[in-house]
């Protein structure tokens, strides 16, 4: 949080600004007398293109098209950023990652003063858990989850250490624990739907499985439906990954895994559960795996760690019977930061207005108009800036001589054709309305 450029950075690309009327009814949109339990689930470099609501014929994903076809499908959903941590602190901060306390991978951890959803909803007495991968703070320093809102946190809080799908140990509110035999997701998802069931009031579970990282193992009956459909190039393993003699098989089980460990929680949770399903990032071809050949970014460009589309661009699908509009899908332009607010305000928490992020549940249950605003991500090596239908990349962050790109996505969604030499103007505005570009 270095810079002092106002957290809401509204450009005036087209009309007037709706920043003022839109922040009372923000700050105002507080839940009814009976909040409902909200479950925010997070895949590991899931691209966008992964699932079969989101256009994949190879990949099974049947719980997932149906939490989709059953709630608001998201079609320009962004992750907080190209990579894992700074995605993670922007949901649950509701802040950029240029404002949060988390920046790039590996980050420093939370501290007392960045509030997080949980601490919001625990404030109005919602049980908390989270399940899974947490990499906002390690055990014994301030960003631990049980020092930042959750009553109970069960699965590991290093990013390293969860490459493994098979962990002997786990964190359990703090103390190191050794879980039974098998594999952690399944652990991971079998404590969080029991979890899920002994609560008698309304909840807060955050579920971030490592599904689908690399390593890419999975058991062998889980990847035998996939042996046969791609070819495969035997991954000999490096540095950070182990090898794996058939990664688009393995990979594909791996997607199929999540969307039956995800079906877990859906079928413990009550019917009237608020759900939230997305990705950390877009999709990497780290332990051998081919991401074109798979489809995993759905036509967009780029992978994890870029800018571009493909990097940020995620799957996104919610559900809240009653409240949310069933089987259709949005077009609206929102990020990660934007979930933080509207999770926090649906479950009668006050929020800051000194957030990115803003309620949308007025846009998804009444179609309110959004504001005009700008969407900013950076990475250790790249920037881009998302506004209304322009979006400038800075492929190379710190070099002074690689300059801004700047495409039209509404005509050109894979960002083929650089259109900052035909538009200096529109680019210059985008850059002068987030001035520390």
């Amino acid at each position: 949080m270095t810079d002092g450029v106002s957290r809401r950075s509204f450009l005036s690309l087209a009309g007037a600004s709706l920043a003022g009327a839109w922040a009372g009814s923000y700050l105002s949109a507080l839940a009814g007398p009976d909040p409902p339990s909200i479950v925010l689930i997070l895949a590991d470099d899931l691209g966008y293109g992964d699932l079969g609501c989101y256009g994949n014929r190879a990949i099974r994903t049947p719980r997932l098209d149906r939490l989709s076809a059953q709630g608001l499908h998201l079609t320009q959903y962004y992750a907080g950023a190209p990579v894992c941590a700074p995605s993670r602190c922007a949901m649950l901060t509701g802040l950029q990652a240029r404002h949060g306390r988390v920046a790039d991978n590996p980050g420093v951890p939370l501290l007392p003063s960045d509030r997080t959803l949980a601490e919001l909803l625990k404030a109005r007495e919602y049980a908390t858990g989270m399940f899974g991968k947490w990499h906002l703070g390690a055990e014994g320093t301030t960003g631990a989850p049980n020092r930042k809102g959750f009553d109970h946190a069960f699965g590991v809080w290093d990013a390293h250490q969860a490459f493994s799908h098979r962990l002997p140990w786990l964190w359990r509110d703090g103390v190191l624990t050794s879980t039974p035999e098998g594999w952690t997701p399944d652990v991971l998802a079998s404590a969080a739907a029991v979890w899920i069931g002994q609560q008698t009031g309304p909840f807060f579970c955050y579920y971030a499985p490592c599904l689908v990282h690399a390593n890419l193992s999975a058991p062998e009956e889980r990847i035998a439906q996939y042996r046969g459909i791609w070819p495969e190039t035997p991954f000999p393993g490096d540095r950070l990954y182990a090898p794996c003699a058939e990664p688009n098989a393995t990979y594909a089980a791996m997607a199929t895994w999540l969307d039956e460990c995800v079906g877990r929680l859906l079928d413990a949770a009550p019917k009237d559960t608020l759900i939230v399903f997305a990705s950390d990032n877009g999709p990497h071809p780290s332990g051998g795996r081919d991401v074109a050949l798979q489809g995993s970014t759905g036509g967009l460009r780029g992978i994890k760690n870029d800018c571009y589309e493909g990097g940020i661009r995620v799957p996104c699908v919610l559900r809240w019977p009653g409240h949310v509009p069933a089987g259709q899908s949005s077009a609206v332009i929102c990020a990660a930061w934007d979930i933080m607010p509207t999770l926090a305000l649906a479950g009668g928490a006050q929020v800051s207005d000194n957030l990115d992020g803003i309620d949308l549940m007025p846009v998804w249950q009444r179609g309110a108009a959004m504001p005009t605003r700008a969407l900013h991500w950076q990475c250790k090596h790249n920037q881009g800036i998302r506004a209304g239908r322009w979006k400038a990349v800075k492929p190379a962050r710190f070099n002074r001589n690689t300059p801004w790109e700047l495409y039209n996505l509404e005509a050109d969604v894979g960002e083929t054709t650089d259109l900052a030499a035909e538009h200096p103007d529109i680019l210059r505005r985008i850059l002068r309305g987030v001035s520390d570009a």
